[in-house]
């Protein structure tokens, strides 16, 4: 089911992006090297590896196992933009992620890069799985975090209000204001059954509560989009492992299609059809 509502939207993407603009939406139905994604890793750095199905009780489904680390080199798994846009340009992302295997500091940038770049440099991302204390019961958070032409950053971090191994999904807004501020708006959401109807805004940078992410004057411009590692020096020990899906990019508008992640937990309400001397079990979805 998963794999006919991507085909449906997909094809509906591909003329709004023709006339208006640009949107990206990936759901690994299939392997995403084979659909314009690239993967640059080093050997002692992050890997990104494509799974194609969950199948002990999840919804199922193609995702990405994401492992970054923090080192020198530039570890990327992204795909290149129609054009190259700059700090002017408003744009949505989104993305599905459930931490598998975490410490206290984060190592993953989601978002939009620049190919001449390094992860330090001409980013505006969600920096993401920032762990409160050092504590393995410790609540997480995302981080909003830009970095401009020079490198220069700015961060804003939301509140710590999720736990390891919930599915999560994390809304970016960034536009310029009329002083000429690059403001970031932030959602993060738990998804809880699949389907949208009980899911849980676990925290909200919106309107009045949105953050300058990129000061006015300050410049950048990027021309691909998807992860990065954070740059350093190479660190070992925190390290992280996470499951993500559905990532989204446009510069048209936010995102309004749900799909549930591979890693969502299914409904418990089961429907049982009798017939032909067998027993089929479908599971409702949500709407």
């Amino acid at each position: 089911m998963k794999l006919l509502m991507v085909s449906l939207m997909l094809a509906v993407f591909t003329v709004v992006g023709t006339l208006n603009g640009e949107t990206i939406f990936e759901t690994f139905d299939s392997d995403p090297l084979a659909n314009g994604w690239t993967e640059d890793e080093n050997e002692t750095g992050s890997s990104f590896t494509y799974q194609n199905d969950l199948t002990t009780g999840y919804v199922g489904g193609g995702y990405l196992e994401v492992f970054m680390q923090r080192n020198p080199n530039t570890d990327r798994f992204t795909t290149s933009l129609s054009q190259t846009y700059t700090q002017g340009q408003e744009f949505w992302i989104e993305f599905d992620s459930s931490t598998q295997a975490h410490y206290q500091y984060q190592r993953g940038l989601f978002g939009v890069f620049n190919s001449a770049s390094d992860n330090s440099t001409n980013v505006i991302a969600d920096n993401f799985w920032r762990q409160k204390t050092s504590s393995s019961s410790s609540n997480f958070a995302h981080r909003v975090q830009s970095y401009d032409s020079s490198g220069s950053s700015t961060i804003y971090t939301s509140d710590y209000v999720f736990v390891k191994n919930e599915p999560i999904r994390a809304k970016l807004h960034y536009y310029v204001d009329g002083s000429s501020n690059g403001i970031a708006e932030f959602q993060l959401w738990r998804l809880n059954e699949a389907g949208a109807a009980d899911d849980v805004l676990l925290a909200d940078a919106t309107g009045a509560n949105s953050a300058v992410i990129l000061d006015a004057g300050n410049t950048l411009s990027f021309d691909v989009f998807g992860f990065g590692n954070n740059d350093g020096t190479l660190n070992t020990t925190y390290t992280q492992r996470s499951w993500v899906d559905n990532l989204y990019f446009s510069t048209d508008g936010a995102n309004t299609e749900y799909v549930d992640p591979a890693f969502a937990v299914p409904e418990p309400v089961s429907v049982l059809l009798f017939g032909l001397g067998s027993l089929t079990v479908l599971r409702l979805k949500k709407n």
